[in-house]
């Protein structure tokens, strides 16, 4: 399952932290976000940080894949 994001809401961290589209978020201006008075900033920022460890070259998903025979996951 694909994470889909609202055109709209792409990039408003970027935005908000002055960081330019394309280049990765400090990791002081994240933590200044995360301890940010703004809800929205807040999980905004820890959004982000959730989605760093996303789909990384070599990690393998353990979530379970339904297939026409059920729903199997891997083990490690």
């Amino acid at each position: 399952m694909a994470i889909s994001i609202k055109p709209a809401n792409k990039g408003k961290l970027h935005a908000k932290l002055g960081v330019p589209m394309g280049q990765k978020i400090p990791a002081k201006k994240l933590a200044k976000a995360k301890a940010s008075s703004s809800p929205a900033e807040r999980k905004e920022a820890t959004f982000a940080e959730n989605a760093k460890s996303w789909n990384k070259p070599g990690k393998q998903s353990t979530a379970p894949v339904d297939t026409d025979r059920g729903k199997f996951g891997i083990r490690d």
